[in-house]
């Protein structure tokens, strides 16, 4: 059974401003979520939905004035889209253990949730912090439609890069998520570790060929290199981007093995020489 924390009185009804509320899943988040939801100490209602951690996190998210919901965790998808469900807020704003909110951003939101002219949701770019540096460029950058009007955005679905899908406008805000989710490089092997053992889980053996296994990680560096100046990050932007080529060859790596395993081949009768 779930154990849920008492809800507080509707703060919705409190007072005419629009009410924001925080939806957040974790699972030993301890290191990271004081700092999440200081960021969002604005938000009228914080929810967590926690997976058994068995470190601090649930005390410090409570000490924080956020509700949490413990559970046993049914994936990323369903997990998040039930945090969200148990909002009632005029605005959902979905987040990470490991996010913050930039002082410029938190500001942005108070003021775009209360303008009459406001969208159905609004995308937020994120910065990675890795090797002591926020990055900017590159694979260092990325937005996702994050904040809603509460019934205009729902999860896909999908238990690997799971999004939320807007029902309305979307507009996009200049403030950014702060995202420290690997800020070294045995926190980015263990997290690509992972996130490969998810993906995994929803991909079926198939044929890879030699141009996905080795070709077309080189092609994707050369590519954000250029294209989305990832040296102008300096030595930890090019780190960062080589890992993320690694990730890309490691998971073509593991469905060509999991073929193999399926159908017994050697490796001269998988590959198709003429790639």
């Amino acid at each position: 059974m779930d154990r849920i924390d008492e809800k507080p009185s509707d703060r919705a009804g409190s007072h005419q401003m629009t009410t924001l509320g925080v939806a957040i899943i974790t699972k030993n988040e301890e290191k990271n979520i004081i700092r999440c939801l200081s960021s969002v100490s604005f938000a009228d209602d914080k929810i967590i939905i926690d997976s058994h951690s068995t470190d601090r996190t649930v005390e410090f998210a409570k000490q924080c004035g956020a509700r949490v919901i413990v559970r046993d965790f049914q994936g990323y998808s369903k997990e998040k889209q039930y945090a969200m469900d148990q909002l009632n807020t005029d605005w959902i704003l979905a987040l990470d253990a490991d996010e913050i909110l930039s002082p410029e951003l938190q500001i942005e939101i108070r003021n775009t949730i209360n303008s009459p002219s406001a969208l159905s949701g609004y995308n937020i770019t994120r910065h990675q912090v890795f090797l002591g540096r926020i990055l900017r460029y590159g694979r260092g950058v990325d937005y996702h439609m994050r904040l809603f009007r509460r019934g205009k955005g729902c999860y896909d679905g999908k238990e690997a890069h799971e999004v939320i899908i807007l029902d309305g406008v979307a507009g996009r805000l200049n403030g950014v998520i702060i995202h420290v989710s690997s800020p070294n490089i045995s926190d980015r092997m263990r997290k690509i570790c992972a996130e490969t053992d998810n993906e995994m889980q929803f991909i079926a053996p198939m044929p890879i060929t030699k141009r996905q296994l080795f070709i077309n990680p080189i092609i994707y560096f050369i590519s954000y290199m250029i294209k989305k100046s990832t040296w102008k990050d300096g030595i930890p932007g090019i780190i960062m981007l080589i890992m993320f080529c690694f990730q890309f060859f490691f998971l073509n790596a593991r469905i060509y093995e999991s073929y193999l395993l399926k159908n017994k081949k050697t490796e001269q009768d998988h590959f198709d020489w003429t790639n």
